[in-house]
């Protein structure tokens, strides 16, 4: 693990963060809020912890990615599917590397096109932080869009836990499929899928076309 991963902890402690961390949380509908719940960090939680044994199951998300970039939860099928691609947690994908799919996701409705990861992904190439740290994806030759990375530098300390609140949905509970499996992996992985970006060969047709008209 890097050092800098280990050394950042959960900062917002006082009562009237933790307030306004929940005011800045939006759920993408009414139903949403009873579904999912949003907890604040004890001091010894770090984003890259997993659940003890016998625990509701969780994920950490950074407080950036709803202030800065207005995410909301739940996750819609694009991220959700673009982190179980990459096998890697929402809070081991780097914010700059979420302004991307953030931007690509606002992109694609101007051109009447539905965001696809095997579309995003052609334009990026994935890069790991040394040992055990944050995923980046950069823009490969096949570049989409420019943007400034000094935008997210104070981030690493403010995050906060999602947890399912035992609401079912569909006969299952709404952060897990059918198969009662993760919609995406909820904790850090050791094995993300390094690649450099998907070949456009491995483009279905309606793929190589959205890709045409956005490059």
């Amino acid at each position: 693990m890097r050092d800098d991963v280990l050394k950042y902890r959960f900062v917002l402690t006082f009562t009237a963060n933790v307030v306004a961390l929940r005011c800045q949380v939006k759920m993408a509908s009414l139903e949403d809020c009873y579904k999912i719940t949003v907890h604040a960090c004890g001091s010894d939680d770090f984003p890259f912890l997993r659940v003890a044994s016998g625990n509701p199951p969780f994920f950490f998300m950074y407080k950036c990615l709803f202030a800065v970039l207005g995410l909301v939860l739940s996750l819609v099928i694009f991220q959700c599917a673009l982190l179980e691609q990459l096998n890697v947690a929402s809070s081991q994908l780097h914010p700059n590397s979420w302004a991307m799919v953030r931007t690509f996701e606002f992109l694609c409705p101007f051109f009447n096109i539905q965001p696809n990861v095997s579309v995003f992904l052609y334009f990026f190439l994935m890069k790991l932080a040394g040992k055990i740290g944050w995923i980046f994806l950069n823009n490969v030759s096949k570049k989409l869009f420019e943007f400034d990375s000094k935008v997210f530098r104070r981030f690493k300390d403010c995050f906060f836990k999602v947890l399912d609140s035992g609401v079912v949905t569909d006969g299952f509970p709404l952060m897990l499929n059918k198969d009662k499996e993760p919609h995406f992996p909820f904790y850090w992985e050791v094995d993300p899928t390094m690649f450099k970006s998907f070949d456009e060969d491995l483009l279905v047709l309606m793929e190589k076309m959205h890709k045409a008209i956005l490059k």
